[in-house]
């Protein structure tokens, strides 16, 4: 007996000892309802993070927002999802790094922008335009909610309406809510879907109240929600800077591979997450509203163009005439230098702009360019004047981009878009580009300013996180979302063409037994090879994916007749056996087995199609391997 205790002691000691080994990392999460409640709606999430991170625990910390603040700058956290405004403090104070926005649901659509809604009660006559709401009292859920007060005090500002006074209530948004209906204030202020969500609740009806400046068209997201206010990206999935970037990776894979069927976003009621969005139009509103002063002491060159547009055009105006002027007053009237040399002060700081600034005639020859703009090009400024900006031309942009942005300056007006462009040496780049034409008091176009930046570089956070998303990191083939993506889209094509195509369900025999003498990165490269041998194989208008493992699924567009199918598939089994030499010199041989499904006659969803091509499959199987079988109702 003492004996077996001793062993029991010695068993308990070793897993105490393995779990203080494990490493934890720290999820805050803003909430605004009861901690066991938010525990249970992100727990899934947490252990599908633990499972693709050995030897991580992942605890879960609930809290309001002036908590997370807290926890979040004492660098406490290792991730957090936050709201917009929150996420912009972060960022600026600690470098926090956005790696995917939370799609939300509301009435069953996927969510991944918010708009802000201005409301009065129904019978208040009084009120019927933004106008109406000067010196009137307005309920908030507080002034840091980005959805229930920046956004309509924006928009209040932009018409230069000034409230009374506000009434901040406290969270959640119904308080705001209530203070209107029951008389307590004259309007309010709540995130869109808060008016839906209530009214499905039985706790109020639509009819009680109305909406003040009335967006009726189609939002972002293809849904018809009352607001008020431009919609602004829903939560950011943030991560510190401190963390391993393999562990980056890996996260970012499990947010953007999470589906609405998942139990991670049933029990999260969401939709799943996006690529990051770009929160920049937060900060700007922001920084023009002065919110949090202490954290964000700066302002960008948008910001600035808003707040002293006057200014800005008459001083580039200014600038335009002391170019063109400011030699000849210098070598034929001495009395002018002291009004000279301050002009000149005006040149050098356009010239010393780190934004790229390029003025041409109205035969867009260029007549000056700042310095900025000869570091992107790697052009000489003798080689670019005179010349006309096509000789940065890449071939790469539609006509129809070029035919918008000359009928917008024909007719007066401003133009901004992308434009990807060839520099001296040849290489490309993209630049964000907004063209003004310069005007006259009379309203005659003299000039047109060019305003550039660079944005090659943040094209590239967007390609790779889109190759994350939809694309298999060992083989590069597309994965299972881009493959449903696929699917759907080859499904609404078919159906409206009364086209055939078929799914092609197929795994490889004996590849368990490569990966268990030869090792995992042998069977990775295996797996590499069986890729490009399938994809020499089929045409440009079919696909194959890996859904992981050394599962495959193909789709084979626009058959003429089903027995076309049948030889593809074989075609690619014989092409699986031949041997496959591995780097380490190790040649080994397996096989695969191919079940095929067709539309329309086997399903008209994704989910039937790849079901029953996953039957044959195994109907392939039990008839002895290495053939391919058709779907057969059993």
């Amino acid at each position: 007996m003492k004996f077996i205790f001793v062993i029991v002691i010695f068993i308990s000691s070793l897993n105490c000892a393995f779990a203080q080994e494990l490493k934890t990392l720290r999820f805050g999460i803003m909430s605004f309802r009861p901690k066991e409640v938010t525990l249970k709606q992100w727990q899934p999430l947490a252990r599908e993070f633990e499972r693709v991170l050995p030897g991580y625990s992942v605890k879960i910390l609930p809290m309001p927002m002036a908590e997370l603040d807290k926890a979040a700058k004492s660098k406490q956290l290792e991730f957090v999802l936050t709201n917009p405004e929150h996420y912009i403090i972060l960022k600026n104070n600690l470098l926090l790094n956005a790696v995917a926005t939370l799609v939300n649901l509301e009435s069953g659509h996927p969510i991944t922008q918010f708009a802000g809604v201005i409301f009065v009660r129904a019978d208040r006559d009084d009120i019927k335009t933004l106008a109406d709401l000067e010196g009137k009292s307005i309920a908030s859920p507080g002034k840091d909610s980005l959805g229930g007060y920046l956004m309509q005090r924006w928009e209040l500002e932009k018409n230069q309406i000034q409230a009374g006074r506000y009434d901040f209530l406290g969270m959640p948004h119904d308080r705001a809510v209530s203070a209107v209906l029951t008389g307590k204030d004259d309007a309010g202020f709540v995130r869109s879907g808060v008016l839906e969500s209530l009214v499905r609740e039985g706790k109020m009806k639509i009819s009680q109240v109305r909406v003040l400046d009335k967006h009726s068209m189609f939002g972002a997201d293809n849904i018809s929600l009352l607001h008020s206010t431009e919609h602004y990206p829903e939560w950011p999935f943030g991560v510190s800077p401190q963390v391993n970037p393999d562990i980056v990776r890996k996260v970012s894979l499990v947010l953007l591979n999470v589906n609405s069927n998942s139990i991670i976003a049933q029990t999260a009621k969401i939709a799943g997450f996006n690529p990051p969005s770009d929160y920049t139009p937060v900060e700007v509103l922001m920084l023009r509203l002065r919110s949090h002063p202490e954290e964000l002491k700066y302002f960008n060159f948008s910001d600035v163009v808003w707040r002293y547009r006057e200014v800005f055009l008459m001083a580039i105006i200014a600038g335009i005439l002391i170019f063109t002027l400011v030699l000849f007053l210098m070598i034929t009237n001495q009395r002018f230098k002291k009004v000279a040399n301050e002009n000149q002060k005006l040149l050098l700081a356009v010239e010393q702009s780190p934004v790229s600034i390029v003025i041409t005639d109205l035969d867009t020859k260029i007549e000056y360019a700042n310095h900025a703009f000869l570091e992107i090009t790697g052009y000489p400024l003798e080689e670019l004047i005179g010349k006309t900006p096509q000789i940065l031309k890449s071939g790469k942009v539609d006509k129809e981009i070029y035919q918008q942005m000359w009928a917008a300056l024909n007719d007066g007006k401003q133009w901004q878009g992308e434009l990807t462009n060839r520099r001296k040496d040849g290489s490309e780049y993209i630049e964000m580009t907004q063209i003004t034409p310069v005007k006259q008091r009379n309203g005659r176009i003299t000039h047109y300013l060019g305003i550039k930046q660079d944005i090659t570089e943040r094209k590239k956070i967007e390609e790779q996180t889109k190759q994350l998303a939809f694309f298999d990191p060992l083989t590069d083939l597309p994965n299972r979302r881009k493959l449903l993506d696929r699917l759907n889209y080859a499904i609404a094509i078919s159906y409206r063409e009364n086209r055939l195509f078929a799914v092609l369900m197929m795994d490889l025999d004996k590849f368990k037994a490569v990966n268990d003498s030869l090792g995992h990165a042998a069977g990775d490269e295996l797996l590499k090879q069986v890729a490009a041998r399938i994809v020499q194989i089929l045409r440009e208008s079919d696909m194959v994916a890996r859904l992981g493992g050394d599962e495959f699924v193909i789709i084979l567009d626009h058959l003429l007749k089903l027995e076309s199918a049948g030889q593809v598939a074989a075609k690619i089994i014989e092409s699986l056996t031949m041997p496959f030499t591995l780097p380490k010199g190790d040649v080994v041989e397996i096989g695969a087995s191919i079940g095929i499904s067709f539309y329309p006659q086997h399903g008209n969803t994704p989910e039937k199609l790849m079901g029953h091509a996953d039957i044959a499959l195994y109907q392939a199987k039990d008839s002895g391997r290495g053939r391919y079988s058709y779907y057969k109702v059993i």
